[in-house]
């Protein structure tokens, strides 16, 4: 970093200072805008797990400016806050991917796997905490405890991550290769972009945990890269995300054709235009789709929806969308592509979240187990 070959100790520390405040108001941007996305409502399903994703990364940021600046509270008490946490921003930022793309199915395994992880690192990093607390006291043992665990998440979630940028890869690549219309490719580009900005600052966090594997105490100019170019990838993430949102958003509910609510044809037309949107998109492959998200694609409330649906399909939405859900599992039993799938893989690539429902559905509307259909189908040629 520039401040290694600053030789006149007035000019190094107003430079430090400097960088060290844009870390900070990185952090606190990042911060506000994390937070407006969360609590916004948009039309982009899953849209909020950016938001969360971009607060709980901006943490990190002012995190380090609290451990470098020692601001108040005291260095042994700040290293046991919760802030510097990693796999957590990975997985939120992961499943806006996995949601936003229609990726339904599609690696939902390793999603899991790393909600297991973050929920492990949260638990870990209150650790220490608890132990303050029950000794009533911050002692050597404590802090050494706190400072032991942190390093050693440090080194156990960088790895992850690595696997996470490439497994992202992978999920943003199959999405874009089904992307139709200029809207889905810009959005796909867009979680190219996230993508990239994300495996930067990975590369970025290597080379201080390379000198701490070596040995050696990396002073604070190590991280000053990596500080800041987490701040530019908060602003960049956070600025665009609203861009690409409000791009993709259907258009606004007076910019719909009105429909006339009682008439029978208006009350089918809704109901053939809901038809085709889970057709032609594939909605019920999206494990955690609600009427409400129909509903919102719709134009029109969920209650009114709901009401029209319960019309022409009398048991309702979620036995609707099961309905699609089966059909396309007994499609998957007969397509060599998926010839080696279990019967639950099956089931998640059709879009169900749980296997009790999807063998519940699949028996009501079969009369068979999915095993039992796919023992009577003729072995594919």
């Amino acid at each position: 970093m520039c401040v290694t070959f600053v030789n006149n100790q007035a000019q190094r520390t107003v430079l430090t200072t400097f960088i060290q405040l844009v870390i900070l108001l990185g952090g606190l941007q990042g911060l506000l805008i994390g937070l407006v996305h969360a609590f916004r409502r948009t039309p982009v399903s899953g849209s909020r797990y950016l938001g969360w994703a971009l607060a709980v990364h901006a943490l990190n940021n002012i995190y380090m400016w609290l451990y470098w600046t020692k601001w108040q509270l005291g260095w042994k008490v700040l290293i046991l806050l919760p802030m510097n946490l990693i796999l957590l921003p990975v997985y939120l930022l992961y499943s806006y991917v996995y949601s936003v793309s229609g990726a339904a199915g599609r690696f939902s395994t390793f999603r899991r796997f790393l909600m297991v992880g973050a929920g492990l690192e949260v638990a870990l990093y209150l650790l220490p905490a608890g132990a303050a607390l029950y000794q009533q006291s911050i002692d050597s043992t404590v802090f050494a405890f706190a400072k032991g665990v942190r390093n050693w998440l440090t080194l156990t979630a960088l790895p992850i991550v690595i696997v996470s940028c490439l497994v992202l890869y992978n999920v943003i690549s199959l999405c874009k290769q089904s992307a139709d219309g200029p809207d889905q490719r810009a959005m796909h580009q867009w979680f190219y972009r996230l993508w990239a900005g994300l495996s930067m600052l990975v590369i970025l966090a290597l080379f201080p945990t390379a000198v701490s594997l070596l040995g050696f105490r990396p002073g604070r100019e190590n991280y000053y890269p990596l500080g800041i170019s987490s701040s530019l990838f908060l602003l960049f993430a956070g600025i665009w995300g609203f861009i690409r949102h409000e791009r993709t958003s259907p258009p606004a509910m007076t910019e719909q054709p009105p429909i006339p609510a009682e008439t029978p044809s208006a009350q089918a037309q809704l109901y053939q235009r809901m038809i085709e949107l889970l057709e032609s998109e594939q909605l019920y492959r999206q494990p955690n789709l609600k009427l409400a998200d129909v509903a919102e694609r719709l134009s029109v409330s969920p209650p009114y929806l709901s009401r029209i649906i319960n019309q022409f399909q009398p048991a309702g939405f979620i036995d609707l969308v099961n309905t699609y859900r089966v059909d396309a599992v007994k499609r998957l039993m007969t397509d060599p592509a998926y010839r080696h799938y279990t019967l639950e893989g099956l089931g998640l690539e059709a879009g169900f979240g749980a296997k009790s429902t999807y063998q519940a559905a699949f028996k009501r509307l079969t009369g068979q187990t999915p095993s039992q259909y796919r023992a009577k189908q003729s072995p594919v040629s």
